[in-house]
């Protein structure tokens, strides 16, 4: 894909002024023959034009022509169709009185397929009539075409008004061009704009535009590396680029990239760069709307697959081909918001009032104190003493790092460009330097201050410098389920979740606060949680061997001792151990006991929830670690650490807790049951059922049957299900109790019908009584991630149940193919996920596990389950999890007898049957 990348830039300088008259000289002869009096014949012979134009366009891109080349075709073309419309709107008999100007992407001529077309038309005060009367009739043709315009039609007294009181306004005018009508409106206007809005309040201007460049970002996610970029409004997206423009030339320092470098503001390697990261955007801008026949600038995972494709990547899958393409995309916009907002920063600095240049060197400006070794401190930034600091000594380039954790500050505009600038000082002989060493293993030492100076490190380019190790991870796209940013964005949110650890007060994080402030190596948490993903970038499927390879290359390096070696090594390889015995079944003592002799000592274990909890909050915010998970593990932590106590004692806790949860479940139900009713259903129930219940389940349990055994003595619906159904507003779903008596594939049927409803399945819990009686608790949700509260979803649901169970042959699949995708599944499309499917027969003695994990869909439950009814053998458990469009589910199957399953020929069926049921 270098090929078109390379052209992108030359291409532009081809089309000149020579492919402007081609174009103008294309749409004056389509409408040669057709004036403006003829209503009909105008609007067709316009929209033959568009159609002829869009599709020569459309045919460039798909050659391989320069996204930015024909980005400026289709503005040259837009601008000579104006003007042709102006002519035949009767604007040339308006031409003392009356301008057309074109503003946004038509002012810049950058215009993408679906771009709007803003323009804006200067009147006389006394010629409104006669003016409007030429903008409708230029307007309605376009209107009628399906073009989206943006317009407005003002004398120029009250748009330059509308300028000072408007930034968004002042910002359009910015890139306003003359198209036709008045010339000297046109210029007198232009005079009047620049000296009333570029000449004066121009500090309160770009005080708004560096807060909107701020909210802008936050409001996209406040990274580049989102897993879903805006190639527009994102940051570093192509706003970040005008937005230097912008700055630029409100600054009087210029509005194009050679201007800026003249002044010394850019470097020419950095202009080249930007220069390249745009014409790359508008590149892949042009194929998405080309692609989708409409506007929208986000990047969906369904649309990268599909760009990547269209746009010829070469690698042999479409999930690898799409990779590509969003590295490259990553690296561009990565480039865009480094570069462009460090120098219109800057160029704000300057004219709000810091100084720049030579001058600004010296300690003694206003504000400036000295902070240590050859860098000053102006307020919260740190600067340069002198421009030839790092070549006096490169090591301030990682020692700097250090006085910007230790003070607290952020690296100047200025500072960061001097380190660009000096970059190649940064050898691999200094690296290896032990004090260079000592200075980073300080800074990952520092508790609670880690991850923001590890980003600032990796934006400079210098955390790969380091630690080569991670740098593969810059820019690499996960596509997987959970994961809303890139490889390097992610370690960076886990660093920096671990810090915010660190003395909170807040309810949910005060445990790994304590956690966290006993732990004794630092330095050995942080680099674990820096490497932990580091395999990923070798796209091998048990990427935490090769991480941990890469941790022991870096213990080596860094001289650690064979105790830190082998720990750090344990955390990178063990980093997802909690999260997978999580899901195992917690009340079965092996299961703790296995794991023990994993950790085998309290301080792996608190390191390793440490990392667990850093991670998931990294993953998609601290809100994706959902209360019902975070308690699994965190009993799953506790349950490990009595056992490491001793395995006497967490026998006895356990013991305890059993007894005081059926105390507490005995005095709940004691207000509604007699004593008989609750403990028949206790010892009905089995031991494991009140480790996994909360009294307040338990209750609504024995409701259910109480009501569904009253039904079999009044006779009434004897063997219809009893469903209740109760909304938990604040946490997005509703929980749903069935209770029915056990048959062959009810499951599957229950999960059916959930699908045919068009209901998501978040969690389900099964349990069968030794009397035949089923009780079956399921989490779920609508599409919409809401709770399931509209009476006609509850009622199809609860239909399509009693007829599944009254029915001998099953229609549910027939009927969930005519349910159509979710939401979800519409927004992957055919984008590929890793899928996994597991067969386990060690984890609990006896039984026979099947992990599933692949990508959700309406219905999956449902096929997975009649999978397993089809082969012969039956679900005694499940834990079901779905979350993010993603299906974590673990079944326990066994005989129809309850014996385990252990004929190979059929395990191996059922084996390929699930396979085929997740790869569809």
């Amino acid at each position: 894909m270098e090929e078109p990348l390379s052209r992108a830039i030359a291409e532009v300088a081809l089309l000149g002024e020579d492919g402007r008259g081609e174009i103008e000289t294309r749409v004056s002869r389509g409408l040669a023959n057709v004036n403006g009096e003829n209503p009909e014949e105008l609007r067709a012979t316009v929209r033959r034009l568009l159609e002829e134009e869009s599709a020569r366009l459309a045919e460039q891109i798909r050659g391989g022509a320069s996204g930015l080349r024909v980005a400026h075709q289709r503005g040259h073309f837009f601008s000579a169709l104006l003007r042709e419309l102006w002519i035949r709107a009767g604007g040339e008999n308006s031409v003392s009185h009356l301008v057309m100007g074109a503003v946004g992407g038509l002012g810049r001529e950058e215009m993408s397929p679906a771009s709007d077309l803003d323009l804006v038309f200067l009147r006389e005060e006394s010629q409104r009539e006669a003016a409007e009367e030429v903008v409708k009739k230029v307007l309605y043709i376009l209107w009628d075409l399906g073009c989206k315009v943006g317009h407005a039609c003002r004398t120029m007294e009250e748009t330059l008004e509308r300028s000072e009181a408007e930034p968004m306004i002042k910002t359009a005018l910015l890139d306003a061009r003359y198209l036709a009508g008045s010339k000297p409106l046109w210029e007198k206007f232009c005079a009047e704009h620049k000296r009333r809005s570029l000449e004066r309040d121009v500090e309160k201007y770009l005080a708004w535009r560096l807060e909107n460049q701020e909210s802008r970002h936050a409001k996209e996610g406040g990274t580049v590396f989102v897993q879903e970029p805006n190639l527009k409004s994102g940051v570093g997206g192509l706003r970040d680029f005008h937005n230097l423009r912008w700055v630029g030339k409100v600054c009087g320092q210029g509005e194009t990239l050679a201007e800026l470098v003249q002044r010394g503001w850019l470097g020419e390697a950095e202009a080249k760069q930007v220069e390249q990261a745009f014409a790359f955007l508008m590149m892949v801008r042009e194929w998405l709307h080309v692609g989708q026949g409409g506007p929208g600038d986000v990047l969906t995972l369904r649309k990268q697959g599909e760009l990547a494709e269209a746009m010829g990547y070469p690698q042999t899958n479409i999930l690898r081909k799409s990779e590509a393409l969003m590295r490259e995309v990553y690296g561009h916009m990565r480039v865009l918001h480094l570069l462009c907002n460090s120098t219109a920063t800057r160029l704000c600095q300057q004219r709000l009032g810091k100084p720049r240049g030579f001058w600004s060197f010296f300690a003694g400006w206003k504000g400036a104190r000295r902070a240590a070794d050859g860098f000053v401190l102006e307020g919260a930034e740190l600067q340069a003493a002198h421009p030839q600091i790092f070549v006096e000594d490169p090591g301030r380039m990682i020692r700097m790092f250090r006085i910007l954790q230790d003070q607290g500050s952020v690296p100047g505009a200025e500072l960061k460009a001097l380190q660009r600038a000096h970059f190649g000082l940064l050898t691999d002989e200094l690296i290896q330097r032990r004090e260079v060493q000592e200075t980073f293993l300080h800074i990952v030492r520092q508790k609670g201050k880690v991850g923001r100076i590890l980003r600032l490190m990796h934006e400079a380019g210098i955390l790969g410098r380091m630690i080569p190790e991670f740098a593969p991870l810059t820019c690499l796209v996960q596509h997987e389920f959970f994961h809303r940013y890139t490889a390097d964005e992610h370690t960076l949110v886990c660093l920096e979740q671990l810090d915010a650890m660190l003395g909170s007060k807040e309810p949910d994080l005060r445990k790994y606060a304590e956690l966290y402030a006993k732990v004794e190596v630092p330095d050995i948490l942080a680099l674990a949680i820096l490497l932990h993903d580091t395999g990923k970038a070798e796209l091998t499927r048990n990427h935490e061997e090769v991480g941990a390879a890469n941790a022991a290359a870096v213990a080596r390096r860094f001289h650690f001792g064979g105790r830190e070696l082998r720990l750090m090594t344990f955390l990178v390889d063990h980093h997802m151990t909690l999260g997978e015995y999580a899901r195992k079944n917690l009340e079965e003592p092996e299961t703790i006991r296995a794991l023990a002799r994993i950790v085998q000592d309290p301080e792996r274990l608190d390191l390793l929830m440490l990392i667990s909890a850093a991670d998931v909050r990294a993953v998609a915010g601290k809100n994706n670690w959902s209360g019902w998970r975070e308690l699994l593990v965190w009993d799953l932590y506790q349950r490990t650490q009595k056992m490491l106590a001793g395995e006497e004692e967490f026998l006895r806790g356990e013991e305890e807790k059993q007894a005081k949860r059926r105390a507490e479940v005995r005095m709940v139900l004691s207000k509604e049951f007699t004593e008989k009713e609750a403990s028949e259903h206790l010892e009905l129930m089995g031991p494991a059922y009140l480790r996994m219940c909360p009294a307040s389940l338990v209750m609504r349990h024995l409701e259910g049957i109480h009501e569904f055994l009253e039904r079999r003595v009044s006779g009434v619906d004897a063997l219809a299900p009893l469903v209740k159904w109760m909304d938990h507003a604040e946490e997005g779903h509703t929980e749903v109790i069935i209770v029915t008596w056990n048959r062959e594939r009810l499951f599957s049927k229950i999960a059916g019908s959930f699908a045919v409803a068009g209901l998501n399945i978040l969690s389900a819990n099964i349990f069968t009584r030794r009397d035949d009686v089923v009780v079956d608790t399921f989490r779920v949700c609508n599409e919409r991630m809401e709770t399931v509260s509209h009476p006609v979803d509850r009622a199809t649901f609860e239909k399509t149940l009693t007829e599944a169970l009254s029915e001998t042959e099953d229609h549910l699949t027939e009927r969930i193919a005519e349910v159509g995708p979710t939401l979800w599944q519409r927004s992957l499309g055919e984008a590929e996920f890793p899928t996994s499917l597991r067969m386990d027969r060690t984890s609990e003695p006896g039984r026979t596990l099947v992990h599933v994990e692949a990508p959700d869909r309406i219905g999956l439950l449902h096929a997975l389950t009649r999978a397993i009814a089809d082969v012969g053998v039956q679900i005694s458990g499940a834990r079901i999890t779905t979350e993010k469009g993603a299906a974590w589910d673990t079944f326990v199957i066994v005989e129809k007898d309850g014996e385990p399953v252990v004929e190979e020929q059929r395990l191996d069926r059922l084996f390929q049957r699930l396979k085929e049921v997740v790869s569809r």
